[in-house]
């Protein structure tokens, strides 16, 4: 973050002290802050972000309005420490389609959570919370790690996609589908 007058204001705003004392120390777990408009919730945030070691989750009333929260912070702080917990459905939970892109939103902020090695900011609204989450022993029982230099086969690899309903197709254009290989002659 670039230090300039609109930051120095916010940085040496008088109450910025108190709210980053209050959030350091642990007796309040949800803090409201009122009288701020437009960006400057984002700026305010990453102000007390960088001088805070805690990950921060910003619950905003509606999808639209987290979403543009979410741009904000990351024009602010960059993709490294922000993070959009999306609901996994396309519309809504009645049309029950899900949004393959959204679930992978959704399991790199689980695991980013789970991981516990570093601080961030997760923005997200209450139609998404309110959706179950996988639990941590789940989603580290149907992680497949594969590193640099390992040896796998391609049957194996093809094998386990399939158990995990990945569909073959022509073009992969959004998770959950697989490349189809065919050879010619």
């Amino acid at each position: 973050m670039k230090e300039n007058q609109i930051t120095d204001h916010y940085n040496n705003h008088p109450v910025l002290p108190g709210l980053i004392e209050t959030i350091d120390s642990n007796k309040s777990w949800r803090i409201r802050i009122e009288g701020l408009s437009g960006s400057s919730r984002a700026l305010v945030l990453s102000l007390v972000f960088h001088k805070t070691q805690t990950t921060h989750v910003v619950i905003i009333p509606e999808k639209e309005d987290a979403a543009y929260f979410y741009n904000d912070l990351i024009s602010i702080l960059g993709e490294e420490s922000v993070f959009f917990f999306p609901s996994t459905y396309k519309r809504s939970v009645q049309y029950e389609q899900t949004e393959p892109a959204n679930i992978v939103l959704r399991t790199e902020v689980l695991n980013h959570l789970a991981s516990g090695k570093r601080k961030g900011i997760v923005v997200t609204y209450p139609e998404s919370v309110m959706e179950k989450v996988i639990s941590r022993r789940n989603l580290k029982k149907n992680t497949f790690n594969i590193n640099k230099g390992d040896k796998i086969s391609l049957e194996f690899l093809e094998e386990m996609l399939h158990e995990y309903n990945f569909t073959r197709t022509d073009f992969v254009y959004e998770p959950g589908t697989i490349f189809n290989k065919r050879k010619y002659c």
